[in-house]
């Protein structure tokens, strides 16, 4: 593994946790509601598909458990097709 892998594999958790942190006691309603928390979650969400775009092929394909393309798809769909989120 590459150490900048680990790096952006690094980034990955903790702003996944955070994301969890945010919203694990938050209803659909509340979330709705709540621009603040929508965008820090849309934000974090492009942090996590960025850093997994930078984790290397070889990396990748070490842990072909993650649905690598679905994380770096969910972050080009919250850039680019922001509009249908």
């Amino acid at each position: 593994m590459k150490k900048d892998d680990m790096v952006y594999l690094a980034h990955m958790l903790t702003y996944g946790r955070s994301v969890v942190d945010k919203v694990s006691e938050v209803n659909w309603e509340e979330f709705d509601r709540d621009d603040n928390l929508r965008l820090a979650v849309v934000h974090l969400i492009q942090i996590i598909g960025e850093a997994a775009r930078c984790v290397s092929e070889e990396t990748q394909k070490e842990h072909a458990n993650i649905p690598w393309s679905d994380v770096i798809g969910m972050r080009h769909r919250v850039v680019h097709d922001y509009l249908n989120i």
